[in-house]
């Protein structure tokens, strides 16, 4: 996260100096967190190159992503980015820097990175989360209840919509539409019809066919872009959960946690009983034949509630000092989650479709594989930062947003 130098303040005439903040002001908790967070996230997206579950060891290892992991570790993952705004802004306003101009600079560097992961590797969220970013940028001088009201409306709004989603998807696929004898809109049926597509290329497709897919959606992002924001599901959950970052970091609940263990209590144990009971009603209306509007309701509240479980855990975890050095291999991934988000894309890429793997091997095999990936981030991120003072592309992101190539090397 970066922020201005020791620049002196006794020469109005020079523009203040900005540069990355240095390891010991870090916040260590938060970088565990975000390591954790994308250790599931690797879980997550591995399912779009795998079989349907085949034998009770798969169906077993599917039914614990989707129960305990899918759509859990993304909250996670977009909290922290509301609430890393909050931090970037405070300390560039503690040295006098105008912080607007440096972080827009900073989310128009994002965007670009986002695309050309889209061309390259496929579908990501980086980009999404840089146009997000500058909707975020109005709410941070506002109350704290318009921030809470607003990112409860968003979530309502966007838990219902993905519903009704999964619903026009699954009639657009056995061509059954009959809600009041109406037809889909055009937006949602070319939604569909994309996601079909993009299924159908990672299940079978080669790596030409992917580029292709890609370079279509890059083309056709931003002509796309007000009504996928206006009604996408996901995007409008992951603006709730940026708005519940800033609230936080506004609050200093985690860049103070000693000062706020009642309040990371309360939200860890009702995390747990929204989480775990949400899924579980959802699971049983699913079982019954009645996975409709409820159950998809059931479970947006489930996934988020159970993230905040995971996070809360953490951070109780990481205040015990036995614990806190078994956590502290999180830290050297999310000091460089950039580079190690792409990281993961890039290895499940050549693994299969390099090795023509797609749609054919199952969750079991698909586990092993994150895990082997992640050991190896792991491994790789601490033995970098003992030399190195960021990632590849953290590095690159800096030097593009300060507009000069930054120091690598530690020395």
């Amino acid at each position: 996260m970066p922020e201005q130098t020791d620049a002196s303040r006794d020469k109005p005439s020079a523009a203040p100096a900005l540069g990355p903040v240095p390891v010991a002001e870090r916040v260590e908790v938060i970088d565990i967190l975000r390591g954790f967070a994308l250790c599931g996230i690797i879980l997550v997206d591995v399912g779009d190159y795998l079989r349907e579950p085949v034998g009770r060891a798969d169906q077993a290892v599917q039914r614990l992503i989707d129960f305990f992991i899918e759509a859990s570790f993304y909250p996670l993952f977009s909290f922290l980015f509301g609430l890393g705004l909050v931090i970037q802004m405070t300390r560039a306003e503690d040295r006098g820097v105008r912080f607007v101009p440096f972080y827009r600079r900073r989310l128009a560097v994002l965007l670009l990175i986002g695309l050309a992961h889209e061309l390259l590797l496929g579908g990501n969220v980086l980009h999404d989360y840089a146009v997000l970013g500058f909707a975020l940028l109005l709410f941070r001088r506002t109350s704290f209840r318009t921030v809470v009201v607003t990112a409860s409306l968003v979530f309502l709004l966007a838990s219902v919509n993905t519903s009704v989603y999964s619903a026009v998807e699954r009639r657009l696929r056995t061509d059954t539409w009959t809600i009041q004898g109406s037809a889909p809109s055009s937006f949602e049926q070319e939604r569909a019809e994309r996601q079909e597509r993009r299924l159908r290329v990672y299940a079978e497709g080669t790596y030409a066919e992917l580029m292709r897919m890609n370079a279509g959606a890059v083309v056709a992002y931003f002509p796309h872009l007000p009504r996928a924001l206006a009604s996408h599901p996901f995007l409008g959950k992951v603006f709730a959960l940026f708005l519940l970052g800033l609230y936080a970091g506004r609050r200093g609940i985690l860049q103070n946690p000693e000062g706020h263990l009642p309040f990371l209590r309360k939200a860890m144990w009702w995390g747990f009983g929204i989480g775990f009971g949400g899924n579980f009603l959802a699971s049983g209306l699913q079982f019954a034949g009645y996975g409709g509007l409820t159950a998809g309701i059931f479970e947006s509240l489930a996934n988020p509630a159970l993230a905040a479980f995971y996070g809360c855990g953490i951070v109780f975890l990481a205040r015990r000092a036995e614990w806190k050095i078994r956590l502290r291999s999180l830290t050297a991934i999310g000091r460089t989650a950039l580079t190690n988000y792409v990281f993961q894309h890039f290895m499940l890429t050549v693994i299969f479709f390099g090795f023509r793997l797609n749609n054919i091997v199952g969750p079991v095999t698909g586990l092993l594989l994150c895990l082997i990936i992640v050991a190896a981030q792991i491994a790789i991120s601490v033995l970098w930062l003992r030399h190195f003072r960021f990632g590849l592309l953290e590095w690159l992101w800096r030097s593009l947003t300060y507009g000069k190539l930054q120091p690598m090397r530690i020395k």
